[in-house]
């Protein structure tokens, strides 16, 4: 049985550091795409150039496509949380109702947890795209989870109304 959406957002990588660092990746294949050109316009087929620029241009492309496919989706259901960052997630993590002890949406610096993306501290673990907001999530265990988001007020709202 599935359970009711009552608030999801997906998120992506939308840094303008992030289009840079992609752009530079992609003009590091234009002095290869240069060098091939050459070679055929003087009728010199190297098969080893060709091999090595079709691998370089390969790896930077499936890197450029692979950032730019990242994103993290987060749903509040009526029997609990569902979040993923996908790729590196295929499923969604079910977080119940009842494993969360306390749940806040509040600021944060995303050097406490080393950055954004799919960040690992021993205690406590962050999901997050952009900007300095979160969901923050304390278990019945102890642990904690902060889920990055960037609609703060309507996440609160959402939370109030449901009493948690």
């Amino acid at each position: 049985m599935n359970a009711q959406i009552l608030f999801t957002e997906t998120q992506k990588f939308r840094q303008w550091w992030v289009y840079l660092m992609l752009f530079s990746f992609g003009v590091c294949n234009a002095p290869m795409i240069n060098l091939v050109y050459q070679y055929f316009e003087f009728g010199r087929l190297n098969t080893g150039l060709l091999i090595m620029a079709g691998i370089v241009f390969l790896c930077i492309s499936l890197y450029i496509c692979f950032v730019l496919y990242q994103r993290l989706e987060t749903q509040i259901r009526d029997d609990g949380i569902y979040v993923r960052f996908f790729p590196h997630q295929k499923q969604y993590i079910h977080l119940a109702w009842e494993e969360i002890s306390k749940l806040y949406v509040r600021q944060y610096r995303p050097q406490e947890y080393g950055g954004w993306g799919f960040k690992y501290r021993l205690y406590k673990k962050a999901l997050n795209v952009s900007g300095d907001m979160g969901l923050q999530i304390e278990f019945t265990n102890g642990k904690k989870l902060l889920i990055g988001t960037q609609k703060p007020d309507e996440l609160t709202e959402l939370l109030n109304k449901m009493g948690k």
